[in-house]
């Protein structure tokens, strides 16, 4: 019979093998501080990844780009559909 120990998150977290090879990536954050992400699976012997961007912290930081821009509302399209509880 072949077994293996069952990893908790923090196991995982902790364990020394996960994080050389980059399995957990730690970043800096402006308003969360230290964050733990999870690193790219699979690892690619001639394609290497990277994670160039965490996205932002704050839920709906990109709204107004999404609702404006890409959607074309008008400013009072947008009102209107906050004072619903729609966004």
């Amino acid at each position: 019979m072949v077994y293996g120990p069952i990893y908790s998150i923090e196991d995982i977290a902790g364990d020394p093998h996960y994080i050389e090879r980059d399995m957990i990536c730690r970043f800096q954050d402006d308003e969360l501080g230290e964050i733990a992400v999870p690193g790219f699976v699979p690892k690619l012997s001639e394609t290497k990844s990277e994670i160039a961007w965490l996205g932002p912290s704050v839920v709906g930081a990109h709204n107004e780009a999404v609702y404006s821009d890409l959607l074309g509302l008008s400013e009072e399209e947008l009102k209107d559909l906050e004072n619903d509880g729609i966004i």
